[in-house]
């Protein structure tokens, strides 16, 4: 017979249980997040995208309670792209697209959903509908989002291994997407046949053994298939004459038409400078960043470029706009040869679509016969897309170049976007950028030289380039679009339909789970049995997460910025390690002290909830919900110098802190966490109105050590707590 101790005892294992689970979730989606941020440049640790997305797939369909399993995508998103977009855009274009990688991960929040359709299918569609739809959503997106195109493509993490990405030339870049992420979604899978076998929780469907073995199978014969494939062809290389190529970067970030310090003469003798330290290494081939000039090199300082050409005996191109009131917009290219003769301008095709017009001449992909072999060119954001340089190669292109005009950290990415589409085409690529990247490439994805300099540098690359392969059929990369596409759109259905389940009522669900012989959604304890007699301090666990989750952040900004743009200084000295390590022990020490001694059990009264207070709370939040985002909605919108950032911090605390007023005044408990982030945003915004910006992360672990030294009071005082248990 079961007694009401009983009871309350595993409904407490149940509490403690979810709480761990919550943990355990948070703590695999960010190290999923940490390892795929870590396989792209600049850090370059390629392995990891091959089983990084494994533990944030185990966090969402077994970690995680059913509820609330799109977290794990959110924070895998915010951990990856957070600090991926905001060191790849930078400052210089707003708030929207500095924390774009935060939009998408709360994105991700309504729209992950995906859980619910593959319990009621026992995951046999898990692996199929992740992959086709990962890179489907990759085919659309590099389509029909221009600010992005391929940038982030998970194959990209593979640029530095020439020996492993051969088949991309018959399969192209999402060829290699899909095998990384088939990987990794059958690793997933397997992970969770092995868990299932040591414990599964109440509300988690079994996935199918059998099928987990098929697919684990399966997938290492795609992989052996794909190495020994990109073995062959990559030892197959035919020996070809190499050209000596020189891309040059001249370290002006601003584009021509609006630097108003480098003049347009002071450009032309920069190049010129660079042109013939060039030639003085025996470069046949002098490649310009884009918007190197803001003159038609045709119609000014004509007779100067075929001066320079002759002398240096290297081909030009040159790159320019036109940006002259009443005439059309020009962002085009020119080559011009040594004997002096211009040749047909190349006008950019793929514009970033922010306050870039469209260019006249575009819609034509000259290539240039020349005895070095056949040139071309592309600019900028058109080698970001896989269609440029396809039909440049079609017309005959043997080596094409890839002018940037980069911003923040883009060129730490940007030089893996141009050697793809060097071996998607077996043609040799040049990168030249303004003041962040330089590259040549070798038609098989082999690195003649590269440099990156985030802080920007001026510099003359030198290197040889050895010809053109044979063209790669593009049958293949047709039939792969065309199956991606149609998977994309079924799993598109299939999420709808999981979503329009969960906003079904919960009987429903439940006569769904039972057809596979789940009866009750009910916490599973078998694999928790010793948790029975555990007595844990809930708050030491929860802020020993926080700090712990605190600090990873920390960390992975460490890693991703600047120093410069992280402050903590101890004196005249900046040491930004300092937060993440300090947060790191505090919470450390709360989890390792979370258990406490066996105490004997009292009865303990139920805590009621009164409706009433349950209503009001509701309400306030409600209002303080809707002037979070009309605060938030200003803040992107109004230009700083008209509000600055510190008033807006400001704005954001006094909601908080108004709202936990309005409920201690009205007998309600007050929430420890909103009243904790109210005083942090006053503090730092009056700090950043004052220009001590620095001492924010002295000010974080200053409140938070405060709130731990008072905690005792407030539990005695019971101040804090859920508002409708007041």
């Amino acid at each position: 017979m079961t007694t009401t101790a009983n009871i309350k005892s595993q409904e407490k294992v149940g509490a403690q249980a979810t709480v761990i689970r919550f943990a355990l979730g948070i703590g695999l989606s960010a190290l999923s997040g940490v390892m795929l941020l870590l396989a792209f440049p600049p850090y370059g640790f390629w392995p990891l995208a091959w089983f990084g997305v494994v533990p944030v797939l185990v966090a969402q369909h077994r970690v995680f309670p059913a509820k609330w399993s799109s977290l794990a995508q959110a924070i895998f998103a915010a951990v990856w792209l957070g600090p991926f977009l905001a060191r790849l855009f930078g400052s210089g274009y707003g708030p929207f697209f500095q924390y774009l990688g935060i939009w998408i991960a709360i994105l991700n929040i309504f729209t992950a959903k995906d859980r619910s359709f593959h319990e009621l299918t026992k995951y046999r569609w898990f692996i199929f509908q992740g992959v086709i739809g990962w890179v489907g959503f990759e085919m659309v997106r590099a389509t029909f989002i221009p600010v992005i195109a391929t940038s982030a493509f998970i194959g990209y993490t593979q640029a530095t291994q020439a020996w492993l990405i051969q088949p991309v030339s018959i399969f192209s870049v999402y060829g290699l997407n899909l095998v990384i992420v088939l990987v990794n979604y059958a690793l997933a899978q397997g992970a969770m046949v092995l868990l299932d076998r040591k414990w599964t929780a109440g509300d988690v469907v079994p996935a199918d053994a059998g099928s987990t073995t098929r697919w684990l199978a399966g997938a290492g014969v795609v992989l052996a298939a794909w190495i020994g494939l990109s073995l062959v062809i990559f030892n197959s290389m035919p020996s070809m004459p190499e050209v000596r190529v020189a891309s040059v970067r001249p370290n002006f970030p601003l584009p021509a038409h609006q630097d108003e310090v480098n003049t347009s003469q002071v450009r032309f003798d920069a190049f010129a400078e660079q042109a013939r330290e060039a030639a003085a290494q025996g470069a046949q081939v002098v490649y310009s960043p884009e918007m190197m000039f803001n003159f038609d090199p045709q119609v000014e300082y004509t007779e100067q470029f075929r001066a320079l050409a002759q002398e240096t005996g290297a081909y030009l191109f040159i790159t320019y706009t036109v940006s002259i009131e009443g005439q059309p917009w020009r962002n085009e290219s020119v080559m011009l040869s040594p004997d002096g003769e211009f040749s047909q301008v190349y006008g950019k095709n793929h514009t970033w679509l922010i306050g870039e017009p469209d260019t006249p001449s575009a819609g034509v992909f000259p290539v240039y016969d020349t005895p070095l072999g056949i040139l071309a060119g592309m600019i900028c954001h058109d080698a970001n897309y896989t269609d440029i340089a396809r039909k440049l190669t079609g017309n005959g292109a043997q080596i094409i170049a890839a002018p940037y005009r980069e911003f923040g950290g883009f060129g730490e990415q940007a030089w893996t976007n141009a050697l793809f589409r060097a071996v998607e085409n077996r043609t040799a690529v040049v990168i030249s950028g303004v003041a962040t990247v330089s590259g040549i490439f070798n038609p098989d994805g082999s690195i003649v030289a590269l440099d990156t300099d985030i802080d920007g540098s001026r510099l003359t690359l030198v290197g040889d380039w050895s010809g053109m392969w044979p063209s790669a059929p593009t049958m293949p990369r047709t039939l792969l679009s065309a199956t991606c596409l149609v998977g994309l759109r079924w799993q598109g259905t299939s999420s709808l339909c999981s979503t329009h389940r969960w906003l079904r009522s919960e009987p429903k669900r439940l006569r769904k789970v039972n057809c596979y012989q789940r009866p009750d959604r009910s916490p599973d304890l078998s694999g928790l049995q010793k948790l029975k007699e555990i007595k844990m301090n809930k708050s030491k666990l929860i802020w020993g997460i926080i700090c712990l989750v605190i600090a990873g952040g920390l960390t992975v900004a460490n890693l991703a910025l600047p120093p410069e743009k992280l402050m903590f200084k101890i004196g005249e000295v900046n040491m930004p390690w300092v937060p993440p390590v300090a947060l790191a022990i505090i919470g450390i020490m709360l989890l390792a002290t979370v258990n406490q001694p066996e105490e004997k059990e009292e009865a303990q009264k139920e805590i009621d909830v009164d409706p009433d207070k349950a209503a009001l709370n509701k309400r306030l939040e409600t209002m303080a919900w809707g002037l979070f985002l009309v605060m938030l909605g200003g803040f992107m919108f109004v230009p700083h110098e008209i509000i600055r950032g510190g008033w807006w911090s400001i704005g954001v605390g006094l909601i908080f802190l108004g709202l936990n007023a309005a409920r201690y005044f009205n007998g309600l408990r007050m929430s420890g966490f909103t009243t904790f982030l109210g005083i942090l945003s006053i503090i730092g915004g009056i700090f950043d109105l004052v220009g001590m910006e620095s001492v924010n992360g002295a000010v974080l672990l200053i409140v938070l050590g405060g709130y731990l030294i008072l905690k005792p009071y407030f539990d005695k005082r019971q101040l804090f707590g859920k508002a409708e248990q007041s």
